[in-house]
């Protein structure tokens, strides 16, 4: 499948800010995964069923993009589905701090989904790296948002690493780390002397 086939969401169905554009590229995600019949749509994204699919990374990284479409609409569960409940599951979040392991994560999930009332999310893929047990992508993350109690929507871009690791039940997300994307700075050359 082509990687950028799940890449972003129809910005007017969702009701965001028209003068804000984005890519052509960028306005419309396939959520059925589950069926592949290109019905394109916004809301709760249909995930392939845990098995079989599970063990194929392509599907698990549509996987986590369709789980953050309903992450960042206030929806956890099928994010907190595809990570790894190990005890050296970490998250470095876009909201700060850090956090190991399930009994911290869960909790972590639950609260920040919980600051969303809706969203929408296009997805710019940056590298891949893939071995037989553990596969990282780079990536950046555009949104537009409405937080919990917001008046207008927001716009978030992070730059995110994901680490994923083949578990028993298939590719599970082990390692999120994301943060603003910020411009680049350059130290100042008289300051390094």
């Amino acid at each position: 499948m082509d990687a950028h086939y799940y890449q972003s969401l129809v910005r007017r169905r969702n009701g965001f800010p028209t003068q804000h554009p984005i890519p052509p590229a960028m306005t419309e995600v396939n959520l059925d995964l589950a069926n592949g019949s290109g019905a394109t749509r916004t809301g709760t994204a249909t995930l392939p069923a845990a098995g079989g699919d599970a063990h194929d990374l392509e599907t698990t990284i549509q996987r986590v993009q369709a789980a953050t479409v309903d992450f960042i609409n206030g929806r956890p569960d099928a994010w907190k589905a595809i990570c790894s409940r190990q005890a050296d599951a970490t998250l470095f979040g876009g909201w700060g701090g850090h956090e190991r392991g399930w009994d911290q994560l869960g909790p972590r999930y639950d609260r920040a989904a919980a600051r969303f009332a809706r969203g929408e999310v296009s997805f710019e893929e940056l590298a891949r790296h893939v071995t037989p047990d553990l596969a990282s992508t780079v990536h950046i993350e555009r949104s537009w948002v409405w937080l919990t109690g917001a008046a207008q929507p927001a716009s978030m871009t992070l730059r995110v690493t994901h680490l994923f690791r083949r578990e028993a039940t298939g590719w599970a997300l082990l390692h999120r780390h994301a943060d603003r994307l910020a411009s680049t700075q350059f130290p100042d050359s008289a300051g390094q002397r």
